[in-house]
């Protein structure tokens, strides 16, 4: 269940971006049900283990963040051409989410192998 906080930011969303955006917040749910959902930087911010990762609506994209530049290394150099920030990726909105790379970045950021 979402929080009132989590739930409004979802629903300030168009359409398209509400349905792309509850994908990828289902997702990371289903990588750990109990992660701490939490509204943070006004992003959605899902806590678990020793880390977290945020999400949110870009004008032209939407975006995953971490904390650090490492957890995105290997989606990186399989992916030289998509956009990328010291600790974020930018996904088109118009393509299909990458979950496996996405699983390995948040399971990353989320410190579950240290």
């Amino acid at each position: 269940m979402m929080t009132p906080e989590v739930q409004n930011y979802f629903d300030s969303l168009s359409p398209e971006r509400k349905t792309v955006l509850l994908q990828l917040h289902e997702f990371i749910l289903s990588l750990d049900p109990d992660a701490r959902v939490l509204i943070w930087y006004r992003m959605p911010t899902y806590r678990s283990h020793k880390g977290w990762v945020s999400i949110a609506n870009q004008p032209k994209f939407i975006s995953l963040y971490t904390d650090n530049a490492d957890h995105l290394a290997a989606y990186k150099a399989r992916h030289p051409k998509v956009k990328t920030g010291v600790g974020s990726i930018n996904l088109k909105v118009d393509e299909p989410l990458p979950f496996d790379d996405l699983k390995e970045i948040i399971l990353s950021a989320w410190h579950v192998n240290d």
